[in-house]
């Protein structure tokens, strides 16, 4: 891969080498080859944040719909992809495009400097981005987030208080079964990740599973096909942000799919409790709205992710409540775009599959532009 020196001024930075900068990295050279483009990524290999994942995981989107624009993945193209599988994929994507991809790059803080922004000249850089172990900064025109929703991962603070003989790990830090020790396990939080390790452990270990709401399931085929393919067919699966679809699809929530854990649930592996809300003066039992309690040997929190975007220090990106603003790819400074965010555009913007579309239409407008140019 290509690698740039700091000093020079760079078109654009594209901080986060998964998917969505990826796809967009790919969609720029094809439409504007001519335009310095950089991509920082904070692992040591391109697709690490999918090496990560647990043993065992594997995507409920097939292969078809598991792959970015340009580079078919191998394999049968209606089977699951492992996520590794995923991993060496996104990092053959980066070599198949000679994508310029610098590596263990982790960025501590970007500034931004309006007043070379307002110039009528674009020659200087109006954007600074400093890593980690190193003082000069890269400079670049345009700046484009493709860091994604799932940064810091979430434990409530109660969690605090657990005893030092229950072990806590959050979904992101479980890898398999046996890096746990005997005894009960709960795991807190139902989406597929919490929904898939449960499963999985109740198959060694006693397991009750802690959920805020009902359980929604979908299966991965219907009628021989995909569930992606049908969505895909009834215009579900890429449903504009702003349509009827997207509303209807948001008040519905995020489904688990496949029905290994209604199997689980029905011949007894697997317990469900109600939603987890403390634990006991002693911090050795959770307690849960119901009153109930258990005592776990371990506790697995899929509680999801928080944003933390303290190193973003520009104070006109964020809202009254810290929240990073943005209308479709662009935000309220000039130069500086989103990419990959859940529902950015569509219901795909943050899944393999809608990077592709958002990748082509961020492109143009970098393309395009006056001041890149």
């Amino acid at each position: 891969m290509h690698t740039f020196q700091s000093n020079p001024i760079i078109d654009v930075v594209i901080i986060g080498a998964g998917q969505a900068g990826l796809a967009l990295g790919a969609q720029l050279s094809l439409l504007q080859p001519r335009l310095s483009t950089l991509l920082l990524e904070r692992h040591q290999r391109v697709g690490d944040n999918w090496r990560e994942r647990y043993d065992s995981l594997v995507l409920f989107t097939p292969r078809k719909y598991s792959e970015l624009p340009g580079l078919s993945m191998a394999g049968d193209p209606d089977g699951f992809p492992a996520g590794d599988e995923v991993a060496d994929y996104l990092e053959h994507y980066a070599k198949h495009w000679q994508l310029s991809v610098r590596t263990g790059s982790q960025v501590e803080r970007v500034e931004h400097d309006p007043a070379l922004a307002a110039a009528s000249s674009a020659s200087g850089a109006t954007f600074h981005v400093y890593l980690h172990g190193q003082d000069e900064p890269i400079r670049c025109r345009r700046l484009v987030l493709a860091t994604g929703p799932f940064r810091t991962p979430y434990i409530p603070d109660w969690a605090q208080s657990l005893h030092d003989n229950v072990m806590q790990l959050h979904s992101s830090q479980y890898k398999r079964p046996s890096q746990l020790p005997s005894g009960p396990v709960l795991v807190v939080g139902g989406g597929n990740s919490g929904a898939h390790i449960a499963v999985e452990l109740s198959k060694s270990h006693p397991t009750s599973l802690a959920l805020r709401g009902t359980i929604r399931q979908l299966p991965l085929h219907i009628l021989n096909r995909s569930t992606f393919e049908w969505m895909d067919k009834l215009t579900l699966l890429h449903a504009q942000a702003d349509g009827r679809r997207a509303r209807w699809l948001r008040r519905k929530g995020d489904p688990i799919f496949g029905y290994a854990l209604r199997e689980a649930i029905r011949s007894d592996q697997l317990q469900l409790k109600p939603e987890a809300v403390g634990i006991n003066e002693q911090g050795t039992a959770v307690l849960f709205k119901d009153r109930s309690s258990c005592k776990p040997a371990t506790v697995i929190w899929a509680t999801g992710f928080r944003n933390d975007n303290r190193w973003l220090q520009i104070p006109s990106l964020f809202d009254e409540h810290g929240q990073l603003m943005y209308t479709g790819h662009r935000t309220p400074v000039n130069g500086l775009y989103v990419i990959g965010m859940p529902w950015q555009h569509a219901r795909s913007s943050a899944l393999l599959c809608g990077a592709g579309p958002d990748a082509k239409r961020l492109a143009t407008e970098l393309s395009a532009s006056d001041r890149v140019l």
